[in-house]
């Protein structure tokens, strides 16, 4: 999976296999199969997933097919930014749209701009809402995948964009992100040479800058991530270079990182996406 949101008591996934349902200690819930999602948005009901009913499919996303793309939802609308277009051979695009469930449509809205010499075009990102503002945080403009720092600002109510803000205090790439009282925590993710860190940061709007907190236990990328009771939690991504199972929780408050129980049956997901419905993260 690629891109996931939820709307409400509804799941919507933009691409791939196998999606569960977790609560916050890491148990597995449901795990079903899904064979049909290519750059399809498909909805699932929250009651279902036990069964692996759904409720979509939804409508085929619009522009370029893609995956590893930024993804936000904003007064009941997802929202989808860059990401990669095509596979073996990919080609980052700058590219934004977004879903309405209630119309089963997609909006094409004001393409990521080039800013503070970074290109538009952009894959591996992470977006964070705060108030009426989407936040694109780092990701890679070129095939390589080269990380950048920048901080972009989205208004979903206008459909422009804002100069952008403070950059993060290194390059980043396909790290977790989540919201906790008003303040953006970024972990993980890759550095402008390809090499995955264990860094944490935080960046406080009221103040327009970023602080360092406590690092992960080790280097991770490519995580699974929500925001539950105030916890960060990141689950699965790469650890030190090898696919994982593992689940860690961010405490804001303690600065610090304690670990999770696992996936069930030791499965390991790598480029997975989470969301949260009823206190319940899905993965």
């Amino acid at each position: 999976v690629q891109g996931v949101a939820a709307i409400g008591s509804v799941l919507g996934v933009g691409a791939g296999v196998a999606p569960s349902h977790f609560n916050t200690t890491g148990q597995n819930l449901a795990n079903f199969s899904l064979t049909d999602l290519n750059a399809t948005i498909s909805a699932y009901s929250s009651a279902k997933l036990s069964t692996g009913s759904k409720a979509g499919p939804g409508a085929i996303m619009s522009g370029s097919p893609r995956y590893m793309m930024g993804q936000a939802e904003y007064n009941s609308l997802i929202y989808v930014f860059g990401g990669w277009n095509a596979i073996p051979i990919a080609t980052a695009v700058a590219e934004v749209h977004s879903y309405n469930q209630a119309t089963n449509a997609w909006t094409a809205k004001a393409s990521i701009p080039a800013q503070s010499g970074i290109a538009a075009a952009r894959a591996g990102t992470r977006c964070a809402v705060i108030g009426d503002k989407i936040y694109v945080v780092g990701g890679g403009d070129v095939l390589l995948d080269i990380a950048s720092s920048i901080v972009q600002v989205y208004r979903p109510d206008t459909n422009t964009w804002d100069s952008p803000v403070t950059s993060m205090p290194a390059k980043r790439t396909r790290g977790s992100i989540g919201v906790i009282d008003g303040k953006i925590y970024y972990a993980g993710g890759l550095d402008e040479f390809g090499a995955s860190k264990t860094t944490t940061y935080c960046y406080d709007p009221a103040l327009n800058s970023w602080s360092t907190k406590a690092v992960l236990p080790a280097t991770f990328h490519d995580q699974a991530y929500a925001v539950v009771g105030g916890y960060l939690y990141v689950v699965g991504g790469q650890k030190a270079g090898a696919v994982t199972s593992e689940m860690w929780k961010y405490d804001p408050i303690a600065d610090s990182w304690t670990s999770v129980s696992a996936f069930a049956l030791g499965i390991t997901v790598d480029q997975s996406a989470a969301t949260v419905i009823n206190g319940m993260i899905h993965v």
